[in-house]
């Protein structure tokens, strides 16, 4: 999850790398408030606005983080000479096939005790990413339009045939898993990705550009959220009426309703797009947060945002233990998910850094680049 930041910085001096870092931890603590409040508590332990809040939020913290490794990619492979972006260098190529081999390895075997692992498709955008890396803007863009339009596979009863023909096939079951079924489907879920890589080509010291790119994210979230409530209410009010009568306008509006429906854990087309809203207004608000000298509090997110591959595993290993521990705790727990994972991430951070004044980098970031299948 974390890619090698003093290399980014190596290479692309314009970029404020530390931004990426504060936006990826800003990410990674919305998916631990996300995971905690899902793990330790029920649905009803919650007021109905919290609980909206939390659907709300609902993997917007992976799409976020999975743009943010499109970025770093981006810085990885950009020449810092002529300022192009090309194939990936040989050694920078053995690096990212080594990182690849152990992310979607190591993800496979932690799927084992958490189904909803995220690293093994990781493991698939970065190494669908390093295809695309010396391809033109135009041609990123057409190739997230591509991967977002898989989606649409959903209108139709795809799933259902390929059960009855090939589920019974374990590795094709895997296949299909991978690309269209799983938690974090290639199919829509790449478009995040590949759209980070375009993003990490734009020089966000440009103030201008960033309140641009803020208030683009903004306007597709807002924009995404509010057609897709009024679809579905008009929707669900024509369904109420209880008419037998069903006309085209009936039909199209049954089917925007479908289209414009936001859920992350689906995801449906409309989805990706309030997904790339709000990654959008993290990743610029992490940039802004930047600037900031000085602060001891942006420093710790740094660190945090530099080690999240350690801070991933942990806080799931936690959560795996520490849920059969909470169990006898009444349905009043709300705030005590919300408080337990600002508290763990806080730990986490401080761990971290007195772990930095020996090693180079966080534990799992150290294996992962000490990793080498040559």
């Amino acid at each position: 999850m974390d890619q090698n930041t003093e290399t980014f910085r190596e290479l692309n001096g314009k970029v404020r790398i530390s931004g990426y870092d504060i936006a990826r931890a800003m990410a990674i603590f919305l998916m631990l408030l996300i995971n905690f409040s899902g793990f330790l508590s029920l649905d009803e332990a919650y007021p109905d606005w919290v609980s909206e809040v939390i659907g709300l939020l609902d993997r917007r913290a992976a799409a976020t983080l999975v743009m943010i490794s499109g970025i770093g990619l981006s810085l990885f492979t950009r020449n810092p000479i002529v300022g192009s972006y090309v194939k990936v260098r040989p050694g920078s190529r053995r690096s990212l096939i080594d990182r690849i081999i152990f992310l979607f390895f190591f993800g496979y075997a932690f799927s084992i005790i958490w189904a909803a692992d995220i690293l093994h498709f990781y493991a698939v955008f970065i190494l669908i990413g390093t295809f695309l890396s010396s391809k033109s803007d135009r041609s990123l863009l057409v190739a997230a339009l591509i991967f977002w339009m898989g989606s649409l596979v959903q209108f139709f009863n795809v799933y259902d045939i390929l059960e009855d023909d090939l589920i019974h096939n374990r590795f094709t079951g895997e296949v299909i898993d991978l690309f269209f079924t799983g938690f974090y489907p290639v199919f829509p879920w790449a478009a995040f990705f590949i759209l980070g890589m375009v993003l990490g080509r734009l020089d966000f010291q440009d103030r201008r550009l960033r309140k641009r790119m803020f208030t683009i994210g903004f306007l597709l979230l807002i924009s995404s959220e509010f057609l897709s409530r009024l679809f579905s209410n008009l929707s669900e009010h024509m369904h109420s009426t209880g008419s037998d009568y069903v006309g085209c306008k009936t039909v199209l509006i049954h089917y925007f309703a479908w289209f414009m429906y936001i859920d992350l854990t689906v995801p449906t087309p409309f989805s990706v797009i309030s997904g790339i809203g709000s990654g959008l207004i993290i990743v610029l608000s992490g940039v802004s947060l930047s600037s900031i000298q000085q602060k001891k509090w942006i420093e710790y997110l740094i660190v945090g945002g530099q080690n999240t591959l350690t801070l991933y595993i942990t806080h799931i290993v936690f959560l795996i233990l520490a849920g059969h521990m909470v169990t006898h705790l009444n349905s009043e727990r709300g705030l005590i998910d919300v408080t337990a994972a600002t508290l763990f991430f806080i730990v986490y951070i401080k761990g971290v850094t007195k772990w930095l004044k020996k090693h180079k980098n966080g534990p799992l970031e150290s294996l992962m680049r000490e990793f080498s299948v040559s």
